[in-house]
């Protein structure tokens, strides 16, 4: 799983740097959590369930988390395997 990139984002404050990097991390977990469960899906497995958040504050750091990949990375298809 690729790290926080942090090219762009190195001249934040701290503060603002490492809320970025929790997002970005979460984004990237729950992102790639979805698109193994979409093959499992695909290859026959009906009993594994798409990421379900526990709370609209992780469902917010997951959204912000794909803003910064959109930004940084904005020809990529970040489309989650599920709607959100």
């Amino acid at each position: 799983m690729p790290c926080f990139d942090a090219n762009g984002f190195k001249f934040l404050p701290q503060a603002t740097y490492l809320t970025y990097q929790s997002q970005w991390a979460t984004f990237e977990r729950i992102y790639y959590y979805n698109s193994n469960v979409s093959t499992l899906k695909a290859s026959g497995d009906t009993t594994i369930s798409y990421y379900q958040f526990p709370n609209n504050t992780e469902k917010t750091v997951y959204l912000n988390g794909l803003q910064l990949h959109t930004i940084r990375y904005p020809t990529s298809n970040w489309t989650s395997p599920q709607n959100l």
